[in-house]
Formats: structure tokens, sequence, C-alpha cells
């Protein structure tokens, strides 16, 4: 018994040495106001008829002088009102446009080529990316533009899940904790120098940078376009990936619907992020590893008191990283909560690596997309 019980004591070990090291990662940035630049902020969008409007009157609203903002909505093909809606906020306010685009260029696809056709017309120093279900905060851009220092090439922000009523259901809520926690990884790990992700719905990177790696034709489609642009800044450019957790550079977004909106996210984040570096699949590996030995061990030796303490070690370790993030915007959560956000992200990290081989196809924003 005692390979076993070492091999559930080393893992605990390690999956808290992960999470003291991801909390160092994640203190508050010094902001330095800086001359203020040109930048432009592009959104994808493929039928979003229902959420545009929100989005739109968000970036309306941005604290930044309009003569250093363009803004640019690149409408995929959609069969909706969502090009009305956009033309309409194009003639009320001259620094947004809308660009329609019927074709592909070589070797783009999806999100990805409709970005990239946007930034070909844009004229920002600096480039925001935000998503057409998404509403950015007013101080989002004077953030962002304070936070590019010298050595910069790409910073992104918080994502936090709205569900836009009083009382959201348990759904809306577990799912916001799973993505407050997945993130403070992301940020966490970026900010002690090795990334492994950005969320493509709040992010921001030089053109330059942009440029260095050949923009989005020069390295080539993938399902997560924002993993697969930080990849190449980070492998290919001296410049820092910076990953910044603080109020008024968060954007907000709805809770998916429903588990079949997860499942093809989750496997869309999951098949486009298979070319991490070594340092992704060690922290995915640890997670795995930790919570599978220690289900084996409540399994079989749930009378124990050593295995619920190595239970313990785990739900403090996450419960540290949650409080400290959703403290910081002002959002609270339960005991109930937790517990089950707790055996529903344990579920689904489980059953992803056990069938990660097989995901090749997903299907997303009504288009099938194969690996």
């Amino acid at each position: 018994m005692l390979p076993f019980w070492g091999c559930i004591l080393i893992l605990v070990f390690l999956y808290g040495a992960v999470t003291v090291y991801i909390h160092l990662g994640l203190k508050r940035p010094s902001v330095t106001p800086r001359p203020l630049r040109r930048i432009s902020i592009l959104v994808a969008a493929r039928n979003e008829e229902a959420t545009l409007p929100g989005c739109l009157q968000s970036l309306a609203e941005l604290d930044y002088p309009t003569e250093y903002l363009d803004i640019w909505i690149v409408n995929d093909r959609s069969s909706d009102a969502t090009p009305r809606i956009a033309t309409q906020y194009c003639q009320q306010y001259d620094h947004f446009h809308l660009l329609n685009i019927s074709d592909d260029l070589p070797g783009l696809r999806g999100k990805m080529n409709a970005l990239a056709q946007g930034i070909e017309r844009s004229q920002g120093e600096i480039l925001l990316i935000t998503d057409a279900d998404c509403r950015v905060a007013p101080e989002w851009v004077r953030a962002y533009n304070d936070l590019f220092d010298q050595d910069t090439g790409m910073v992104a922000g918080m994502t936090l899940l709205e569900s836009g009523t009083a009382n959201p259901g348990i759904w809306e809520r577990i799912q916001a904790l799973d993505l407050s926690y997945l993130l403070s990884i992301a940020a966490g790990t970026a900010q002690q120098g090795r990334p492994v992700t950005v969320l493509g719905n709040n992010f921001g990177f030089r053109r330059s940078a942009y440029e260095e790696v050949g923009g989005f034709q020069g390295i080539g489609f993938s399902l997560t376009e924002d993993m697969k642009l930080m990849q190449a800044i980070d492998r290919q450019t001296r410049w820092k990936i910076r990953y910044y957790l603080i109020p008024g550079m968060h954007v907000q977004t709805r809770p998916l619907e429903d588990w079949r909106a997860f499942y093809e996210q989750r496997k869309r984040w999951i098949i486009g992020g298979r070319e991490t570096r070594p340092w992704g699949y060690f922290l995915v590996g640890v997670s795995v590893l930790t919570r599978l030995s220690v289900l084996l061990g409540l399994a079989m030796f749930y009378n124990q008191l050593s295995i619920w303490a190595a239970v313990g070690g785990i739900l403090l370790a996450d419960a540290s990283l949650l409080w400290r993030i959703r403290k910081r915007f002002n959002r609270r959560f339960s005991l109930l909560d937790f517990l089950l956000f707790e055996g529903f992200h344990t579920a689904y990290l489980l059953l992803f690596a056990a069938f990660t081989p097989f995901l090749r196809e997903v299907r997303w924003k009504g288009r099938r997309h194969r690996e």
C-alpha cells in the first residue's frame, strides 16, 4: 500500500506547489498612465443579432478619445439581422466600421479568417479582440493602453460570466466558477513567464508582434486562433505575454445554455490546445493524476483520515484561487456552489482526458471543423 500512498502524497504536494506558483503570478500590476495610442477593436460576428446590440453599445460608451479609436465589426456571412444592426451603429458613430466578408483568405476559415481580414483594414498600433456576445467595461481600452509597456507584445484580461438575472441558476453559477478557476491558472502562469493560453473574447496584441509572426496566415489555421497566435508570439519573438485579472479590463458574457454547448466549447479548446508546450501538459497532468488518485483512494480507503486530508488539500488549493479572483471582482460564491463546481470540474476533466485522443471534429457557429 505504501507505493500508492506515496503517489498520492507526491501528487497532492505537487498540486499545492503549482497552486502557490499560480498565486505568486496573480499580483495586481502597477499601472502607469501612458500616452494615448491608436487602437483598433475587432469584433467577428456571425448570426449575432441577439447579442450584438449590447456589445456595440458598450463599445460606444468606452472612455477613450474616438480620434484614437477605430472599431471594426466583421460580418462573417450572417443570415440574420447582424449586418443591419452593425450598419446602424456605423451610421451613428464615425469610428465604427462594418466589413462584410464573402470569401476566405488562403489557408484560413472561421473566426481566424474574419479577424485576419479585419486586421488588414484596421489602423491601430494595438489591436484588441472581443466577441459579439460580450460587453466591455468603460475603461477597457484605456486599461489596455496603459498596460502595454515597451516589452509587451500581448495582453489578456478577465472574462466574467453573468446570467443577467438576480438569481442565476446552479448551472450558470458552476460555469462562472469554472471559468474563473481556469483563467486564474492561465493568468498566474503567464505572469510567471510560462503562458499556456489566452481567451479569445478579451485580449490584445501589438500590430508589430502580429506581423513579426506573419499574421494569421503565417501561423496557419487553428480552431483556437487566440492560443495559436499567443504561442507564435511567445516562441518566435522576444515580446512578453501578460495576463491581468483586474477590474476595468474585464468583459462580461453570458453562460452557455446547456451541456451540449459546453461540451463543444471545451472540445474546441482541447483540440486547439494540443500544440501547447510541455508545461501545459504538466499542469493538466498534475491535475488529472491528482484527482484520479484521490478518487481511487476514496474508493479503497474512505474510512481513513489521511485520504480525507488529501481531499481537503485539493479543495483548499482550489478555493484559495477562486476566493482571491472572485473577491477581486466583488463576486461571491457559496460553499454549495464550490462543492458542486469541484465535482463538475473533476468529472469533465477526467472524461476529456480519457477521450482527448479520439476528438477530431467540432461544430461551432453553425459550421463543422476538423482537426
